[in-house]
């Protein structure tokens, strides 16, 4: 499942920048390495370039680069 609202605001609850974070690591489709940046608007809102996340049972962050996302969304 794509990474929720609730997961977000965590992220930027625990961290030191409370406008952009970075997130290095490989595409889990291609393997690929990837960087995505998290902008978390004053709206709160947020928007990430660079791939995807998701969000597994186990509370871990899978990305994706946004080249295989767009071949396939649901994998």
């Amino acid at each position: 499942m794509l990474i929720n609202l609730n997961t977000l605001n965590q992220m930027f609850k625990n961290s030191p920048a409370n406008s952009h974070l970075s997130i290095d690591d490989c595409c889990r489709s291609c393997g690929r390495k990837i960087t995505i940046s998290i902008h978390h608007y004053t709206s709160g809102r947020y928007g990430l370039l660079g791939g995807v996340l998701y969000e597994q049972e186990s509370n871990q962050l899978v990305a994706r680069c946004e080249a295989c996302y767009q071949n396939d969304p649901e994998s």
